[in-house]
């Protein structure tokens, strides 16, 4: 029953995409009207009229922006890499390593802070400067894109009004309540700011003094900007609500050996088994390292980034911490990764797979058609995701064909040909 539930849910989904016109992006000469919109909510959290003014006044929309409704962006490549790299690509063993030697370096330069940041939130330093590394090279990079502007062009005309919106009105609090000068207001193409990148209603949430100094300053006190990282991570609530927040003494997970016969549809952040199931299935940790005796009886999730191919994870509760800092699996896995480089761990075991990626736009088409036949693929929108995954080992289960869990021209053709027949 639970099946068709979502069989059902999904098509609607999908028709429902496909109803929204193309033309649907608003006109540019539009931006001015929707910015006094947003008036009367920034007003009621205390933005003045003169900030506002000063904000907006010659404010216009940054249309090269990739990824806007009805826009067609040269920087179109600059799509989160987490989404769109093959695996293999994106665990770059030269990149990794050279991070996490000057990780190893930073662990030195900070090493009276990190432990007093440890104490205080529980969260390593080394997976915070994993993060710090990953974010900004290690404040070696400086993003000069305005954020006001970035937040407001998304808040527009992107695919997230909503979440813009938002994040819009607060950056104009800032402006009013002098957390930055409009002058320093800069950071990423996506509107992130700070050594270690936040979004306003972060900066709201969780920015912190760590220093002392009287101020919280994300973009250049490293003490506040990881004090702030950790904070987030130790209040962090997954997208359905639940409360992953970092567990202290807890590892985020392992590289793990496959057994025979995997079957890769077991993946998946909804089918957790404690460390002592997955070991009666054939899991082992990788490097014949053993398992902490007090993790035998933790919930586990196997993570399977390239299918049946590439590495295997056994990823737990902080995993799930990361991945609200930032969604993407490989993200949270290159972070993790990277937090045990720095503290001396070894490269990958397994070889990536390098397994061959389609096009956004082709993974894109294998969704539609897997909705239409009544799989769970998450999200319709081209990337894929733990859900794309297992729905596409279900589809290879049912129709005899290998079992992968990874899109290929194989799973294409065979989609086409049973989508067709289902017409």
């Amino acid at each position: 029953m639970r099946r068709y539930v979502v069989w059902a849910v999904n098509l609607l989904a999908l028709a429902l995409w496909l109803a929204v016109p193309a033309s649907a992006a608003p006109a540019k000469g539009d931006f001015r009207k929707w910015l006094e919109t947003v008036w009367p909510e920034a007003q009621k959290i205390g933005v003045s009229r003169a900030t506002f003014d000063a904000a907006t006044g010659k404010l216009q929309p940054d249309l090269s922006l990739p990824d806007l409704e009805g826009y067609t962006s040269k920087s179109a490549e600059k799509a989160q890499a987490e989404f769109i790299r093959p695996a293999g690509g994106y665990m770059d063993e030269k990149y990794i390593g050279a991070l996490s030697a000057a990780g190893a370096q930073q662990a030195a330069r900070y090493r009276d802070l990190l432990p007093r940041i440890e104490k205080t939130y529980g969260v390593p330093g080394s997976i915070l400067l994993a993060i710090f590394g990953r974010e900004t090279d290690f404040g070696g990079e400086h993003p000069k894109k305005s954020v006001v502007q970035v937040i407001a062009t998304e808040a527009f005309a992107g695919r997230r009004k909503q979440y813009f919106r938002e994040q819009f009105i607060w950056a104009l609090k800032m402006l009013e309540d002098g957390d930055v000068a409009p002058a320093d207001f800069t950071g990423s193409w996506a509107g992130a700011f700070g050594l270690t990148q936040f979004m306003p209603t972060g900066f709201r949430d969780y920015a912190v003094d760590f220093d002392g100094d009287g101020k919280r300053d994300v973009w250049n006190s490293v003490a506040d900007a990881l004090a702030t990282s950790a904070v987030e991570l130790t209040k962090s609530i997954d997208r359905d609500g639940t409360p992953v927040g970092w567990q202290r003494g807890k590892t985020w997970g392992y590289e793990v050996r496959k057994p025979r016969g995997l079957d890769c549809t077991l993946g998946g952040y909804d089918r957790p088994k404690s460390v002592k199931d997955w070991q009666k299935l054939g899991f082992a940790r990788a490097y014949g390292k053993a398992f902490r005796p007090d993790e035998l009886d933790d919930p586990a999730f196997l993570l399977l980034p390239e299918g049946a191919a590439g590495p295997a994870f056994l990823v737990f509760n902080n995993f799930l911490s990361l991945k609200v800092y930032n969604y993407a699996d490989l993200y949270a896995l290159f972070v993790g990764h990277t937090a045990d480089r720095i503290a001396g761990g070894p490269p990958f075991e397994a070889k990536w797979a390098e397994a061959s990626h389609l096009s956004e736009a082709s993974v894109f088409d294998l969704q539609r058609k897997l909705v239409t036949l009544g799989y769970d693929v998450g999200k319709v929108d081209g990337k894929i995701g733990w859900k794309m995954r297992i729905a596409l080992g279900d589809f290879e289960k049912k129709q005899k064909l290998p079992v992968l869990c990874y899109p290929s021209e194989a799973d294409g053709r065979a989609l086409g040909k049973v989508a067709v027949g289902t017409q």
